[in-house]
């Protein structure tokens, strides 16, 4: 069985009893919680766990050999990205950034990349990303193409596949 924890009268805000924080809370409604709640802790008296049982943090041993375990075997990427007008502006731009660089990721280590870019419920467009030839092609429609990477955030050009 666990020891029981002891309850204490400190000024540490980081120990105390929830019933102590409700003072605070209140004290929108009641000026005078606010104050007494004050008061308890500059007399280091608001009711605080014990704190016990906790570790101090030590540092970790970092070797300085790294291991080398052999990979398994990859799979594709799969991206899903928000086409939907609540990520316009930068975001957007930063999401589209990420994709393409999951395509060339995705080229360097020979693997397949699908996206399913969705906008809604039932606006879900699946899409098959690839890079070869310098440019990135996109199986789908133009309109799922141009979700992706429209041409303004392109340097390279783009092409259904």
């Amino acid at each position: 069985t666990r020891p029981p924890l002891d309850v204490y009268r400190s000024g540490e805000i980081m120990n105390m009893l929830p019933s102590e924080a409700s003072l605070l809370a209140a004290s929108k409604r009641r000026p005078i919680l606010k104050q007494l709640w004050h008061s308890r802790r500059s007399e280091r008296s608001l009711l605080s766990y014990e704190r016990v049982g906790w570790m101090e943090d030590e540092p970790s041993n970092v070797l300085d050999v790294m291991e080398i375990r052999p990979s398994g075997v990859q799979g594709p990427i799969i991206l899903c990205l928000d086409t939907s007008a609540s990520l316009a502006g930068q975001r957007e731009v930063v999401a589209k950034a990420l994709v393409l660089e999951c395509i060339r990721g995705a080229k360097l280590q020979q693997r397949k990349c699908y996206l399913f870019a969705f906008s809604g419920k039932e606006e879900v467009q699946e899409l098959y990303l690839s890079s070869a030839g310098g440019t990135v092609a996109c199986g789908g429609h133009s309109a799922a193409a141009e979700a992706v990477a429209p041409p303004s955030l392109l340097p390279l050009p783009l092409r259904k596949g």
